[in-house]
């Protein structure tokens, strides 16, 4: 069975500071590692799987997110972008300005461009 939300695909068991491709053009994300790492993760792990599902409320994906093996990696991909991305506070900033719904994510969130495909399931 698929996680059901950002905090199960966050919480997958995967490492979130490994790299990887498929970002919009012109972002990129990398975590960083450092001597407190772990602690710094698990505060991580719980702040971005909050914005990660407050954004898909706000723009109304949550409703239409899709099924099936491409979903999975989707997800997984989703997340591992929103636990490297360095844009948090913009990305609260937002969230906050946007409280009674958006049509689209923040455009400079790594995910927009995957969000937005969701809005036409």
């Amino acid at each position: 069975m698929s996680p059901s939300s950002p905090a199960e695909w966050i919480g997958s068991g995967r490492d979130p500071a490994k790299n990887f491709t498929g970002l919009p053009s012109g972002i990129s994300c990398q975590a960083q590692r450092t001597e407190e790492f772990p602690v710094n993760w698990m505060d991580r792990l719980n702040e971005r799987a909050e914005l990660m599902g407050r954004m898909l409320d706000t723009i109304g994906a949550m409703k239409g997110l899709p099924e099936g093996a491409q979903a999975d990696v989707d997800m997984e991909t989703a997340a591992r972008r929103c636990m490297s991305c360095q844009e948090t506070e913009k990305c609260r900033h937002w969230l906050e300005h946007h409280e009674d719904g958006a049509k689209a994510p923040l455009k400079d969130c790594p995910n927009a461009v995957l969000f937005e495909s969701w809005l036409k399931i």
